[in-house]
């Protein structure tokens, strides 16, 4: 009995053994299966392009901006593009380099072009004329100065140049110690030349004779009309178109006696008819000069300034007005 008994135990106990055998190897085999799902879905997630085509067509809106870099070819050109501007804006500043002096152009006419050099006084509102053999030496000596870079320079006025061309450009040049004043620009120059154009300019106005200022300074060519009203009794008289230049270079060599010129503040009336001779000269732009003879005195007065200038003629009052009449 107890022999059986053994045998049918260990048979059990076999059993129980490849039970728990089948039992571990279904667990390991479902350990496994479940171990390779998870590799399984883990290895799709970081694969799936399928999940990365979202992203290319998000950066697809990232790929559009890209798209100025397909514009780039267009910058690219356009940079070619701005290098042919460079050279228009190279060219720009060579107008301001033209213009960046206006004052210079007073420094750069020919000799030939010169008709007639003044020495202006700035006491007595006067011009008086520079001898013909120093004109050379003269523009020589203002177109050297223009040569130096200008400065600012401010001081009192010693004398000075007015220089008319054969075009009727005028340039007008200030002396202040050691430098040359064109406009607002000035230009240094040495003591030694400064000396000389101070001396030359004193000694043109010490030599005489003397011409009223305003007569000199306007631009004859911008004369539209001018009328001359003699006396009392008749009617201003206009002066023919054909006269205006012979009688505006007749006015400019009036002779006034030097250091007679003054200023006034009170200005006389324009329309004056009273016994004495009245001209008129109408320029181009609405300016206008008043000019008035009483007893040798010469008067003049222009209708943009607020005073006008005194002098003593030295040339007759006879002789303007037998002139004046010659133009009519």
């Amino acid at each position: 009995m107890r022999g059986k008994e053994t045998k049918e135990g260990e048979y059990l106990l076999r059993k129980l053994f490849i039970n728990r055998c089948l039992t571990v190897l279904l667990a390991l085999v479902l350990l496994t299966a479940c171990s390779s799902r998870d590799l399984s879905s883990s290895e799709p997630e970081p694969e799936s392009p399928s999940s990365s085509l979202p992203p290319v067509s998000e950066s697809s809106g990232p790929e559009e901006e890209s798209e100025p870099s397909e514009p780039d070819p267009e910058p690219e050109t356009e940079p070619a593009s701005e290098p042919a501007s460079e050279p228009e804006s190279s060219s720009e500043p060579e107008p301001p380099a033209q213009a960046e002096a206006p004052e210079p152009t007073a420094f750069n006419y020919s000799l030939s072009d010169v008709v007639k050099v003044y020495a202006r006084s700035y006491s007595d509102f006067t011009y008086s004329p520079l001898d013909a053999s120093r004109v050379e030496q003269v523009v020589g000596m203002l177109q050297r100065a223009g040569q130096a870079q200008s400065q600012e320079i401010f001081s009192r006025n010693e004398g000075g140049f007015f220089v008319v061309l054969a075009d009727g450009e005028k340039y007008s040049y200030t002396l202040i110690p050691t430098a040359v004043r064109v406009g607002t620009e000035s230009y240094p120059v040495n003591q030694e030349e400064y000396n000389t154009l101070l001396a030359l300019a004193n000694g043109a106005i010490s030599a005489g004779p003397a011409h009223v200022q305003w007569l000199v300074f306007m631009r004859p060519d911008w004369i539209v009309s001018a009328t001359f009203h003699p006396d009392s009794a008749a009617q201003p008289k206009e002066i023919p178109a054909a006269n205006l230049l012979p009688m505006a270079g007749y006015m400019a060599g009036i002779q006034v006696k030097a250091g007679s010129g003054d200023s006034y503040s009170e200005v006389k009336t324009r329309a004056k008819t009273d016994g004495n001779a009245v001209i008129r000269l109408n320029f181009d732009g609405g300016i206008y000069y008043s000019i008035f003879l009483e007893n040798g005195m010469l008067y003049i007065e222009s209708s943009d300034m607020d005073y006008g200038c005194k002098y003593q003629l030295t040339t007759s009052e006879a002789s303007i007005l037998a002139a004046m009449n010659g133009y009519l």
